[in-house]
């Protein structure tokens, strides 16, 4: 829900807006099969996600600079869409360090808690 409300105070238009949120659920599909401990290609699905979350982040931050850039958008509302644009992508790049950073042993954790990203 959170790149949905996202581009729609882009106003991104609907097409690219089916594009974001179905780059989203292959994004997270994939890491799911990716975070499984069972499946054998851990870093394949990981690299397929990471297309995935580099589309999701390219989509998003098309629609929200070329509004945002929009001559008719004001100032404190531009302002807004910027520091929310950045701060979605400082927080999501959080997510693939940090599953990097346990499956390539850096963080050591019990593998019945292992986090599914």
């Amino acid at each position: 829900l959170l790149l949905l409300d996202l581009a729609l105070i882009a106003g991104m238009d609907v097409w690219d807006t089916f594009a974001l949120l179905v780059a989203d659920v292959l994004m997270i599909a994939v890491g799911y099969v990716a975070g499984n401990p069972a499946y054998a290609h851990t870093w394949e699905c990981f690299g397929v996600s990471m297309g995935f979350f580099l589309l999701t982040l390219y989509i998003i931050g098309e629609g929200m600079l070329e509004h945002a850039d929009d001559p008719n958008t004001s100032e404190d509302k531009e302002r807004v869409m910027k520091t929310l644009l950045w701060l979605t992508v400082l927080i999501w790049c959080t997510y693939p360090l940090y599953f990097v950073l346990e499956y390539s042993g850096v963080i050591k954790h019990n593998p019945a808690h292992r986090c599914l990203l």
